[in-house]
């Protein structure tokens, strides 16, 4: 028993001399990467070398000729009084981002249809609220603050709702049309 712990003490100790061995020989400095360097006052000192470099550095490329066409023909003059008058701005003008192509505005039959459809849409939904009311004070109260309540009302009680419901659709449908035919988009 005493014969096999010495075995493995001294089997543990050659393996851990080795492996000491192993380390501090990896990790010694290589001297095959050590510089010498004298300054100015006679010094020596040792230091790592820098890595040796394949950069050259690139030839200066003369720039290309390039010929300048000639410069265009004026096409007609302008005074400085229409340079000075101010551009005249639409309301789709502002409305559009910049870049998007025009197209044609209706502003006269777009401001009176916007402004029915509106209308129209504010009276009949009113009215479905007027039904609701009519019907229980807690429908009105929860198609007045929830609107999922509003749905679930239009299909309880669809003979009330639905003719509100239907000129509420109708007026907003009139507004996005005056509003697509002024110039804003959809």
């Amino acid at each position: 028993m005493v014969a096999v712990r010495a075995t493995l003490t001294a089997s543990l100790g050659t393996v851990a001399l080795v492996a000491f061995v192993v380390l501090a020989t990896e990790a010694a400095p290589r001297m095959d990467n050590v510089c010498r360097s004298v300054d100015a006052r006679g010094n020596v000192r040792y230091g790592d070398c820098p890595p040796a470099t394949t950069y050259k550095p690139p030839q200066p490329v003369p720039p290309p000729l390039v010929e300048e066409p000639p410069a265009p023909k004026p096409v007609a003059t302008v005074t400085p009084a229409e340079v000075d008058k101010p551009a005249r701005r639409t309301l789709a003008a502002i409305w559009t981002p910049a870049g998007t192509p025009s197209r044609k505005t209706y502003p006269i039959a777009g401001v009176p249809l916007l402004v029915v459809g509106m209308v129209v849409a504010l009276i009949s939904s009113v009215s479905f609220l007027v039904g609701a009311f009519r019907v229980s004070l807690w429908w009105g109260l929860g198609c007045l603050f929830l609107a999922p309540v509003t749905l679930v009302f239009l299909l309880v009680h669809w003979k009330v709702a639905l003719r509100p419901f239907v000129l509420s659709l109708a007026g907003l449908g009139a507004a996005l049309v005056g509003y697509y035919w002024l110039g804003g988009g959809i």
